[in-house]
């Protein structure tokens, strides 16, 4: 459809409501791009980085049971093994502590299975500590002390093992998630510059469309008055389209026609030889 089929309040309104889209679009991928960064950061802030506190709560723990459970086998009074049993239940209620606060943040079937690994390891290793435990409080010393170098140590070597292979997975994890931020950063400035580029691009175009549809037949219309002003009828006035300045042109012709009718009735000039010639008048003007 041409343009000159619009009228100029129309076709400047849909010149500006094409602009106003683009702005919009792209205000409304920036909002999309930001969106994708904050969910990112989100991520790191509600998972990953407590995930990691929470892994390091539990080596925390079991670092602390192991040294209680050491400090159990240099201890002879009552008092101090009663002392060292009670600071050791302390420690696994921490260490239980900090398994709960973990396990609700696991994301992943990689890390659930992670960390399955890791609370087997820990269960092994509990397991053995409370029999070098029950050793000492019996009063057999030296059984706990092979106890611990034959089985506990090589489980807690297993159980910080496992933990620390989970404590990488979130820092890999928590990366990921800083690496997916940073890349989102830079495609959205590369595709914002992009697009407003374009933007600026399609404004100029739209506004020299607009503006030529407009000062054009306009143009058209002041050369076709002042044609006729200056006595010269025999331009014949072509009017295309149905907008403003098509009607104006449109009235032209007419003007003109009437004129070329009043000088042919007056006889001030012969009309098979004068230097304009006739055509038929508008459709308004014919009965």
């Amino acid at each position: 459809m041409s343009l000159r089929n619009l009228t100029i309040g129309l076709r400047a309104s849909l010149f500006f409501a094409l602009m106003t889209l683009l702005m919009v679009a792209l205000g409304g991928f920036a909002l999309l791009q930001m969106q994708r960064m904050h969910s990112y950061s989100d991520e790191v802030d509600k998972n990953w980085l407590p995930a990691i506190l929470a892994s390091n709560d539990i080596g925390l723990a079991t670092s602390r049971v192991r040294a209680l459970t050491l400090r159990l086998l240099t201890q002879e009074s009552p008092a101090d093994i009663n002392d060292t049993l009670a600071r050791m239940q302390e420690g696994k209620a921490a260490l239980h502590a900090a398994d709960g606060r973990y396990e609700a943040l696991i994301s992943s079937e990689q890390e659930r299975t992670a960390y399955g690994q890791f609370v087997a390891a820990r269960d092994r290793y509990m397991a053995q500590q409370e029999v070098v435990t029950d050793l000492v409080k019996s009063g057999r010393r030296q059984a706990a002390e092979d106890a611990v170098s034959s089985k506990l140590n090589g489980y807690a070597d297993d159980m910080v093992a496992k933990l620390a292979e989970l404590t990488r997975l979130n820092q890999q994890g928590a990366s990921a998630a800083a690496g997916n931020t940073a890349n989102v950063y830079g495609d959205s400035v590369k595709m914002v510059l992009a697009l407003a580029i374009a933007s600026v691009i399609a404004t100029i175009v739209l506004a020299l469309m607009l503006t030529r549809s407009i000062v054009g037949p306009i143009s058209q219309a002041l050369q076709v008055a002042r044609t006729i002003a200056s006595g010269d009828l025999s331009q014949r006035v072509q009017a295309e389209g149905s907008d403003e300045p098509a009607e104006l042109l449109k009235a032209l012709a007419a003007r003109e026609h009437q004129v070329i009718s009043a000088v042919c009735v007056l006889g001030r000039a012969e009309c098979g030889h004068r230097r304009f010639r006739p055509w038929p008048a508008p459709a308004e003007q014919r009965t």
